[in-house]
């Protein structure tokens, strides 16, 4: 197995890191080129740098970057310059002098984990550990586990592209007991088996305060002895985020989603979000506010659609061989139609928690990821029972989901994940009211999935 531009091994999957390029508009000058006619804090001048770089030839990046031009270089030049290591030069002191002006910069970090990787594995766990907390895409934490996991044979130049694409391909087979949509209340349920693909898809493209990025996701379930439950999903996601200060970033999402169940519209949603994010020395903080509209299709499910407004709060940790991360929701949905003929409230506040660890024992992945859910409506209904009893009561859902999986990394970037998922829904709208809410279902389901990244 090879590092990420190993093409020898990963033919077939061609992979490249998605990383911030410093220099944005400015053209690289040849790569024969290696005099330092050019001062060095001009964009010409480190774009060839870069250029020298991506090519395998640090030699020439030594020729441009003497002692009296390093001071100039931006911090992740001075980084690209650093894992070159300038004959006579101390490395670290070069990391240093960038992390030190740009404590939080992803780039610095996969350099200099990269750099200390190919003198002593080890020691460059920590390294690759702050790579985990800093990537500003899910490509470059896929790079940094690949490395921990002792998975990469050889280290390679990566790519200093300022647009960059990257995502992930998943399929796969499934058995679930209920494969039911929770709020079909009136459908049968009966187990079975079922297929499922995946697919996301990124593009990004760096700027000098931040990047601009788009992404769309497929999601595809069937249900072989249950084809009205088939479920179809597409999201469509356009982001922009910004670097507001050392260690704070900024960022803004319009989003938009469509599905159908059974091959029949089930509904659509749009709307956007704005969320933060503070890098401490251990650990991530992140705070999103969400507004999006929602759309259901089916006639019954209508007096349900309507506005939705989230707020999150996520806590992500990074010990040695372990992903944490906790995130705690509060949600409020305003449906359009509050009340029916029958008197039933639909407007209801959802207080969440989830959480989820990893741990990774080199050949293989452990993870375990509990979640619940509190809804509450906001008002009372007041319907008739099936005894014709007059009742009034407000309903109160208590979602838990239960889902350990394990991961068996196959090669680099691919790996086969298999899981078991326990979901039930617990409410005290039961059989002797207007309709039973309760639910249950779990999952066994096995995927192979592939991580990727195109230039």
């Amino acid at each position: 197995m090879r590092a990420i531009a190993t093409r020898e091994k990963l033919s077939s999957i061609r992979i490249r890191v998605p990383l911030a390029l410093a220099l944005f508009g400015a053209c690289a000058a040849p790569a024969g080129a290696t005099t330092t006619s050019v001062n060095p804090a001009t964009a010409e001048f480190q774009a060839r740098i870069l250029s020298h770089y991506e090519a395998g030839r640090c030699d020439l990046v030594h020729r441009m970057v003497p002692p009296e031009a390093r001071a100039q270089l931006r911090p992740n030049i001075l980084a690209v310059a650093a894992y070159c290591e300038p004959p006579g030069a101390d490395a670290e002191k070069m990391f240093a002098r960038a992390e030190a002006a740009d404590p939080t910069g992803d780039l610095i970090a996969l350099l200099h984990a990269k750099s200390r990787w190919k003198k002593d594995p080890v020691s460059a766990e920590p390294l690759f550990r702050k790579v985990l907390m800093l990537a500003r895409n899910p490509f470059m934490v896929r790079m940094a586990q690949e490395y921990l996991s002792g998975r990469i044979e050889q280290d390679s130049a990566i790519s200093l592209s300022p647009v960059t694409y990257y995502g992930d391909v998943a399929v796969g087979a499934d058995y679930e007991a209920n494969p039911r949509h929770p709020e079909f209340v009136y459908s049968t349920a009966r187990p079975s088996p079922g297929a499922r693909a995946d697919a996301l898809m990124n593009a990004q493209r760096w700027v000098p305060w931040g990047s601009l990025g788009a992404s769309y996701r497929f999601g595809e379930r069937t249900h072989f002895a249950a084809h009205e439950f088939d479920l179809l999903e597409h999201e469509l996601e356009a982001r922009a985020a910004a670097r507001v200060g050392p260690r704070e970033d900024l960022s803004a999402r319009l989003l938009g989603s469509y599905s159908s169940l059974g091959g029949h519209v089930l509904g659509t949603t749009y709307g956007g979000s704005v969320s933060g994010a503070i890098y401490r020395p251990d650990y991530k903080q992140s705070v999103q506010g969400m507004l999006y509209i929602e759309h259901l299709a089916p006639s019954f499910l209508a007096p349900q659609e309507g506005k939705h407004f989230r707020f999150e709060y996520a806590w992500e940790f990074f010990p040695p061989d372990w992903l944490v991360k906790f995130l705690g929701s509060f949600e409020h949905v305003e449906a359009s139609h509050d009340t029916i003929t029958t008197g039933i409230t639909y407007s209801h506040n959802d207080v969440g928690v989830e959480f989820s660890v990893q741990h990774d024992f080199k050949l293989f992945m452990l993870a375990f990821s509990p979640k619940t859910v509190l809804r509450t409506d906001a008002d009372v209904s007041s319907f008739q029972s099936p005894q014709g009893q007059a009742v009034t009561k407000r309903r109160n859902d208590y979602l838990v989901s239960l889902t350990p999986t394990l991961i068996i990394p196959l090669l680099p970037y691919l790996q086969l994940n298999a899981w078991y998922e326990w979901y039930r829904v617990f409410s005290n709208i039961g059989p002797n009211d207007y309709v039973d809410r309760n639910f249950q279902n779990q999952t066994v389901g096995v995927a192979l999935k592939a991580y990727l990244s195109s230039y």
